[in-house]
């Protein structure tokens, strides 16, 4: 109807990660502050040969599409962020105002770790995050891991709520060359070489490794546990998802039936309002009608589980079967 109570949309805009709470009676609302000079940002970068490097994210389209550093920073400060923290906004004391809020620049805290201070960068066409140069290397590397595991579950969630579907990030460092102002470097095998110039490259040092490794480490763990009938399905599986020698294309499979979708998955009463934001295309209704199943306040178990149950209801016997096998719950293939 267009009519919300304050609490309703307080918690419409909670789900939706345009807000996150500060404390009891106020809210923190990324989107509305002021931006930061490239200047000041210099203030708050670590040193490219510091000890302790930057996260830094790069995306496939040299920009991340708009909306995601905002939502990403609420997604930290969220309840949704179940990996070791909490996060909060760095403050000096206790009763303080937080330290430094801007638009593209926001320091957060990491309470279980000590000296856990996260300095986070929209830099446009990257994010970076610069950890606090005073940490000894005991907490280092396992303040790396929780920034790393949290900023990689964020983008997922936030580019779900988003409906981005082509959005995919990956770990780069910003180039130790020094020529220039602040840019990339590439990184195969155990050398970095500059983005902008191949002949300036040199040997990776051991804190450069920590990111890239994890980088790594966290795509085998995500296609591993992404193929488990219990795990929480990504829009990028659904749009495409391989495994056990099968392909299973959900969306295009379902996309004609995208309203006995909605009704099964608890979207029924949505189904109008779906198919107007979605102009009528069929294609983009199902992808929104999954995107806000996945937010999980509708049908549950969010898992894949639940999904090879709605297929079947659905009477879809092909692709039930097709899924069964690409998730390892059928033990042969007929």
């Amino acid at each position: 109807s267009g009519i919300f109570k304050a609490e309703d949309l307080v918690e419409l805009f909670r789900k939706l990660f345009v807000l996150a709470e500060y404390d009891s009676t106020r809210f923190f609302i990324p989107a509305l502050l002021k931006m930061s000079t490239s200047e000041e940002l210099c203030k708050y970068r670590v040193p490219c040969d510091s000890p302790v490097p930057p996260l830094v994210v790069e995306f496939s389209n040299n920009t991340p599409l708009q909306g995601v550093f905002c939502t990403l920073t609420c997604f930290l400060l969220s309840e949704r962020n179940r990996h070791p923290g909490p996060w909060a906004l760095r403050r000096e004391t206790t009763y303080s105002s937080p330290t430094f809020l801007r638009r593209n620049c926001i320091q957060f805290e990491i309470a279980s770790v000590p000296h856990g201070v996260v300095t986070v960068i929209d830099a446009i066409r990257r994010f970076e995050f610069h950890i606090a140069s005073g940490i000894n290397a005991k907490h280092f590397k396992a303040l790396c891991s929780i920034v790393h595991d949290a900023v990689r579950a964020g983008l997922r969630s936030v580019n779900e709520v988003l409906c981005y579907m082509n959005s995919e990030p990956k770990n780069v460092i910003l180039c130790p060359c020094g020529i220039g102002d602040h840019h990339t470097a590439k990184a195969p095998d155990d050398e970095w070489v500059c983005a902008r110039d191949s002949l300036r490259y040199d040997d990776l040092n051991e804190n450069q490794r920590v990111w890239l490794h994890q980088s790594s480490g966290q795509r085998s763990s995500e296609q591993e546990s992404g193929l488990k009938g219990d795990a929480s399905p990504t829009m990028q599986q659904l749009q495409y998802l391989d495994g056990n020698g099968k392909t299973v294309r959900f969306i295009k499979a379902v996309e004609g039936e995208w309203t006995r979708l909605a009704d099964l998955l608890g979207l029924g009463n949505a189904v109008e309002s779906i198919n107007q934001s979605a102009f009528g295309q069929n294609a983009m209704a199902c992808r929104k009608v999954l995107s806000t199943w996945l937010q999980g306040a509708y049908r549950t178990p969010v898992t894949w589980k639940t999904l090879v149950d709605v297929v079947g209801e659905m009477e879809l016997i092909n692709l039930k079967k097709d899924l069964e096998i690409a998730l390892g719950l059928c033990a042969e293939v007929e």
